[in-house]
């Protein structure tokens, strides 16, 4: 009997969120804030151009009122109609934007970028320039996402009935179903059609995280501001577990704390919690403080923060209660979250925490005085930016660790080029190679992804082991002892 009141109410849940989605993506009842969008050196009212917007009126209403010169940018990068964007951005031009508002004009240089514009060039001509279906989800992606839909779907019912069997290949399901649906779709890399990604992304995607969440968090600002201490809320993910006595730093600009001498010990616990840990606990943060890890306001178009609520408490009574209360384990119950957690962590943290990726520049734009780099940080660009800060991908031009970890092992590629399908990232990371090379920005790569772990694990070590202390008696007249740091 109680199986059967929640299967119902699931169903109820589902059309609800299916119609909240569909409300949401497909039409807009309401007129947005008078606030400006800042795109260089510009501040632009686009409140009249928002339904005409080839790119669906969602990301420019979640975008109003920030600087979005690096979303512009990258997701019109392999655009062949450069010229057009131009002259319709010139249409809605208002004024010059003020310095607080030009977040991206504070930190990286736009008016001359000769490595993104060859890059650029190089990606079109790689994946066939003009032919916007050509670089989305192949037919063939397409149809590895129905058949793992279809054999998720049948694991998540065996694991509500007590298969241990059925948890881990739900847990499988969350990371190469949820997941890739949700990272590709919300960077509108699926299919040609950006309300069609929007949906399926709303859809499938709520149990790899809230997938208004994941828009702030992965979309917004990681990918914007990729290692920038107070920008970047990737790093901030595992400092909170100082509050247990473990987690860890990610950055040398982050204060060290006692607890983080724990590491080792949270490392695989923490690791097991890295996929629900966001959804729920960030997200239900988020909510209350209305501001993602610090690093972003939550500014919900129309009805989303509705859908966002309803998507919370079906993860958290459809998604952990009903199966624990089925099968009274708390083991379980997260099974399939721990393998989810697993993967996530393992193919999400290395390409971007390692030494060699550390950020050059701070958030208000000067550069790290750690850094051995001694350039100025307004003389970079953006790309180069997102390429030495992904200095731990790995096998970049293998298609099987391309769609183990959804084609996190090319991050530079996708960084730059968020549009485009990972499908076609092991093709197109040695014209990445190529490019960077020419004009000398530094492009790294791990042969192997036990490389790239071991890199990463000895980042954490590096950051979060307690100094070891020398102390040596001079031979001078006072004998003052030095302290050796080693």
């Amino acid at each position: 009997m109680l199986v059967e009141l929640v299967i119902g109410l699931s169903l109820i849940a589902g059309a609800a969120m299916i119609l909240l989605v569909i409300r949401m993506v497909y039409f807009r009842s309401s007129r947005p804030s008078n606030q400006l969008w800042v795109i260089g050196t510009g501040a632009y009212d686009l409140r009249e151009f928002i339904d005409k917007h080839p790119g669906g009126h969602y990301i420019l209403e979640a975008t109003q009122g920030r600087d979005c010169t690096a979303l512009f940018h990258s997701y019109h990068a392999m655009s062949s109609r450069d010229s057009w964007i131009q002259k319709t951005l010139q249409t809605y031009w208002v004024r010059l934007a003020t310095p607080d508002e030009s977040t991206d004009n504070a930190i990286w240089n736009w008016e001359e970028t000769p490595f993104y514009t060859e890059l650029r060039t190089e990606m079109k001509k790689a994946v066939g320039l003009g032919e916007r279906a050509a670089f989305k989800a192949s037919w063939a992606h397409l149809g590895q996402y129905t058949l793992c839909m279809a054999v998720w779907l049948v694991s998540i019912k065996s694991w509500l009935c007590g298969s241990w069997t059925g948890g881990v290949v739900a847990g499988l399901g969350i990371w190469y179903v949820s997941g890739d649906i949700l990272h590709a779709a919300t960077h509108y890399a699926v299919f040609s059609d950006p309300k069609a990604n929007l949906l399926v992304g709303w859809v499938v995607g709520w149990l790899h995280h809230v997938p208004s969440m994941w828009i702030r968090q992965h979309v917004l600002t990681h990918h914007v501001y990729t290692n920038i201490q107070g920008r970047d809320p990737d790093l901030d993910h595992f400092r909170q577990f100082s509050k247990l006595k473990t987690g860890w730093r990610l950055s040398s600009l982050q204060n060290m704390r006692p607890a983080y001498h724990n590491w080792r010990m949270g490392l695989l616990p923490v690791a097991a919690l890295t996929g629900i840990g966001p959804l729920l606990g960030e997200s239900i943060q988020a909510l209350i403080t209305g501001s993602y890890m610090r690093s972003t306001k939550m500014k919900f178009v129309q009805n989303e923060m509705v859908l966002a609520v309803l998507q919370l408490v079906m993860v958290g009574a459809l998604g952990v209660l009903l199966p624990y209360v089925l099968n009274r384990s708390f083991c379980h119950m997260l099974l399939p979250y721990s393998i989810h957690g697993f993967l996530y962590y393992s193919f999400a943290e290395v390409s971007h925490t390692n030494e060699a990726s550390a950020s050059k520049v701070q958030a208000d734009g000067q550069p790290v005085q750690s850094s051995a780099d001694t350039s100025t940080s307004k003389a970079r660009e953006w790309a180069q930016h997102q390429v030495e800060t992904s200095q731990g991908d790995y096998a970049p031009t293998s298609q099987v660790w391309g769609l183990l970890t959804l084609g996190l092992n090319n991050q530079a590629i996708h960084h730059v080029f968020p549009t485009i399908h990972p499908c076609h990232y092991y093709l197109l990371a040695p014209v990445m190679k190529r490019v960077c090379e020419k004009h000398k920005v530094k492009y790294h790569t791990h042969p192997t992804f036990w490389d790239a772990i071991c890199d990463h694990i000895s980042h954490l070590r590096r950051l979060n082991d307690p100094v070891k202390q020398k102390v040596i008696v001079s031979a001078g007249v006072l004998d003052v002892p030095i302290v050796i740091r080693t």
